[in-house]
């Protein structure tokens, strides 16, 4: 299942950077957004701790 997430009061300067970022991977703009929220949701092996081994 999917969620629609709104984000508002962006401003101008960042929506055109965002969409240059998309540009530059040849992406929409939804795409790239949708990319980078699922890279930040996911655990950094920072988040995991030192290994116990």
């Amino acid at each position: 299942m999917t969620v629609a997430l709104q984000i508002r009061d962006v401003p101008d300067e960042v929506r055109d950077l965002l969409a240059e970022q998309a540009r530059r991977d040849d992406q929409s703009v939804q795409t790239y957004l949708r990319r980078l929220v699922e890279r930040e949701a996911r655990p950094s092996a920072e988040d995991w701790g030192p290994c116990s081994y």
